[in-house]
């Protein structure tokens, strides 16, 4: 997919893998430009130093993001907030996430089941890769929705 044909949802998740970007700043940059194109064309400017709200650390990495743009690729599993999937109750927060990546059927989120989020370390000890395995071995048969950071360690060994 060329970068001209992104969307608003894939500008949304462009700024969300910008190092140091906050999802705050990300969420504003996206409403300020709306579209990949209009972005592209006017965030150089921005970065030149029109926005007494960008750090000069998020400056440089917003930069470097936009020497790789050419090189992105929208993820097909990045829902934005404004994704009819967003799921309902995360809209309800005070603070919601501007956008979720998934692993696998995202369709099985809709469907009536019980989740479950599991929050753990990258480098998590053998102890606690041991207790994870048996609590989601004993979860199983209720067929949870797992909800993680997708990172290595708990989070990967929930989803195996």
């Amino acid at each position: 997919m060329r970068p001209e044909s992104l969307t608003f949802h894939s500008l949304v998740e462009f700024l969300s893998r910008v190092d140091g970007l906050g999802r705050k700043t990300a969420w504003c940059l996206a409403e300020r430009f709306g579209d990949w194109e209009r972005f592209q064309r006017e965030a150089p400017e921005l970065l030149r130093g029109g926005a007494a709200f960008l750090t000069e650390e998020v400056r440089r990495a917003l930069a470097a993001a936009l020497k790789d743009a050419p090189a992105f690729v929208p993820s097909p599993n990045f829902i934005s907030f404004l994704d009819p999937r967003y799921p309902r109750r995360l809209h309800e927060l005070h603070d919601p996430p501007c956008g979720l990546y998934f692993r696998g059927d995202w369709e099985i989120c809709e469907r009536p089941r019980p989740w479950i989020a599991l929050v753990g370390t990258r480098r998590a000890s053998r102890y606690a890769l041991e207790i994870c395995g048996r609590l989601v071995a004993e979860l199983r048969e209720f067929d949870p929705v797992i909800v993680s950071g997708l990172a290595l360690g708990v989070d990967g060994m929930a989803h195996r």
